[in-house]
């Protein structure tokens, strides 16, 4: 990865911990899976991947593993 990412929960940057429907659970575990060596190897716990996972999922309908990473980049520094 290419620019560092900080490991907190997103509520730490002002985002509520929406869960997903039904129909983007799949989606998000989905995703999880896809990013969580990558998580992990930048001090991420499985709980605040998911919570990530799952806010991205709320907030932009789903998308790829490229795109949460994108997503939590551009959390962190938009203050």
């Amino acid at each position: 990865m290419s620019e560092h990412l900080t490991p907190e929960h997103p509520q730490a940057e002002g985002i509520d911990p929406d869960y997903p429907d039904q129909t983007r659970q799949e989606g998000v575990h989905l995703l999880v899976n896809e990013v969580r060596d990558e998580l992990h190897g930048e001090g991420f716990t499985d709980e605040q991947i998911f919570e990530w996972a799952s806010a991205f999922a709320v907030r932009e309908g789903g998308g790829s593993a490229e795109g949460l990473l994108t997503f939590i980049r551009e959390q962190e520094h938009r203050g």
